[in-house]
């Protein structure tokens, strides 16, 4: 058997959350195979030395990380999505690095068919920088047909797009775990609670879900939201407006701030709550809200062409919207579990695997 050696280029845990999660996954599954795989970590935890990545200082050390192990033979996987311009340098930097070394890289494109310069018709002085990536590609990986369809639309020939969704068996073989007493006191306190994994972005609408909240507790005086992720400031979003817009209303005794969760604590809680609720746009087919569904939680989340049938969907800004959703659910919540069907479990860790490691 020949072995590969990738190198994963990615945000890495913790904080556990979307690409870091699957890479770490998709790290330990060809380690158990033989392959070598070494992840250089793009996160929020990057400048953190640990034995689990390659810490990233600066552009220079990212740079010569990427070009030592290009050099020593490893494959370069790279993960971008079409959010960040930052993101399309680093992939490219990465991509011409590879080239010198005599290999192309493999890309995973992660999220939807609608984000800020994806597709082309979005950000149209991008597409020439978008279409370059995509043909520097050996291969992509996206999430769904209907966004390989908009890559191909670059000029990229379909069959080198793979689509393999983040979502996989492996996300719901977990152990439930035991909560933080400040936690357990607060799902023991209200009802009915809500769950929302969110961040400090624009992007994730939270003035939209404490405004949708705000309406719901006139009728649920007891409500609770649990936000889950980072409270630390992101973009150009400043985290103390979100909470001045919690006291304004009236609702610090309904929201419970639990940070960043290890994936079995996130799915814990989940599990715990009576509905999870999605407000970012961008995400495509998300892995939080399949988890959700799988386990019998019904989700609320706003329109992004690719949410499961099983959502039910509100008007991505509207806090009038989602409060009547929310409601909604929670007035018929047997019909709404009954109507529900598991997403099919695919084994898509093995599928991507297979495609790295099957690479000269």
């Amino acid at each position: 058997m020949r072995y590969a050696k990738i190198l994963e280029i990615s945000s890495y845990p913790p904080p556990h959350a979307g690409w870091g999660v699957r890479v770490e996954l998709v790290r330990n599954e060809l380690r158990r195979q033989g392959h070598a795989c070494v992840v250089i970590n793009l996160g929020p935890n990057r400048k953190i030395k640990s034995p689990e990545y390659e810490d990233v200082q600066s552009g220079f050390d990212y740079v010569r990380k990427v070009f030592r192990y290009c050099f020593k033979g490893y494959r370069a996987h790279m993960h971008m999505n079409g959010q960040s311009p930052k993101g399309f340098v680093l992939t490219l930097m990465s991509q011409f690095i590879s080239l010198l070394s005599g290999r192309l890289c493999i890309l995973t494109f992660h999220a939807g068919t609608n984000q800020t310069f994806f597709p082309r018709e979005n950000s149209p002085k991008l597409a020439p920088l978008l279409s370059l990536i995509f043909r520097l590609s050996k291969k992509i990986i996206c999430n769904d047909e209907a966004v390989k369809k908009r890559i191909c639309e670059y000029g990229v020939k379909p069959s080198k797009v793979f689509p393999i969704p983040a979502f996989s068996t492996q996300y719901m073989e977990f152990e439930e775990q035991p909560l933080a007493p400040a936690l357990e006191a607060f799902l023991q306190a209200h009802l009915p609670v809500l769950s929302s994994y969110s961040l400090m972005r624009p992007t994730f609408h939270m003035d939209t879900t404490l405004r949708a909240l705000a309406i719901l507790k006139e009728r649920w005086p007891k409500i609770g939201l649990v936000f889950i992720g980072s409270t630390e400031k992101a973009e150009d979003m400043d985290p103390q407006t979100v909470f001045d817009l919690i006291e304004e209303l009236g609702l610090s005794e309904n929201i419970h701030w639990v940070g960043n969760l290890p994936h079995d604590t996130f799915l814990t809680v989940v599990k715990r709550t009576k509905i999870a609720v999605r407000t970012y746009v961008y995400d495509g087919i998300c892995s939080s809200v399949l988890e959700a569904l799988s386990m019998g939680i019904p989700v609320v989340g706003c329109e992004n062409e690719l949410r499961p049938k099983e959502v039910v969907i509100f008007k991505t800004g509207d806090e009038h919207d989602l409060a009547a959703k929310i409601a909604y659910a929670l007035e018929n919540y047997d019909h709404v579990v009954e109507r529900m069907s598991k997403p099919a479990l695919r084994d898509t860790l093995s599928e991507e695997v297979n495609l790295l490691s099957g690479e000269p």
